[in-house]
């Protein structure tokens, strides 16, 4: 189905004719966004919906959040010479859940569920590892004796991992 068949299927029905117009208008409001807000931002940006006047848009995390609160002045500024109905940003934190990262990972957050998972760069060395063992060993029962414990041992199981593979 093209993109004119559908608009033309879409606006055949007075329901659906409705979300069409919401679609575009979102589509819209994304483009102007676009050419107002500095280019690292829009990756991880979504646009919600324009209500009394209020609009809303989720960003990934709260960085990205306080960077378009920052903004949000000039932004608002001009919308409104762009001709939007915006008078206040309501600016909200929303996680990526996995199948906005799979199905809409490209329409939301492109670069994000694009980008190779970060790889640990920092090591510690086998007497530091010593030391936080025996740094748990030494404290009261706590959430930060369970905490080193585990940190050690999932150290140890994954450098009997490493050891292994390379001697095959």
């Amino acid at each position: 189905m093209t993109a004119q068949s559908m608009k033309t299927w879409f606006e055949g029905h007075p329901t659906l004719s409705k979300l069409y117009e919401g679609i575009e208008q979102t589509k819209a409001l994304e483009r102007d966004l676009a050419a107002l807000l500095p280019a690292y931002l829009m990756p991880y940006l979504a646009v919600g919906l324009i209500r009394e006047g209020k609009l809303t848009i989720f960003v990934a995390h709260g960085a990205q959040a306080a960077r378009l609160r920052h903004l949000a002045p000039t932004v608002l500024e001009a919308l409104y010479r762009r001709g939007w109905a915006v008078d206040s940003l309501r600016i909200r934190v929303r996680l990526p859940t996995n199948q906005e990262h799979s199905s809409l990972g490209s329409l939301f957050y492109a670069s994000s569920a694009s980008r190779p998972a970060h790889q640990k760069e920092a090591c510690l060395t086998p007497t530091a590892w010593e030391h936080l063992q025996n740094c748990s060993a030494q404290l009261d029962a706590s959430p930060l004796k369970q905490a080193l414990a585990a940190m050690v041992e999932r150290h140890r199981a994954l450098s009997s991992t490493d050891i292994s593979q390379t001697q095959k």
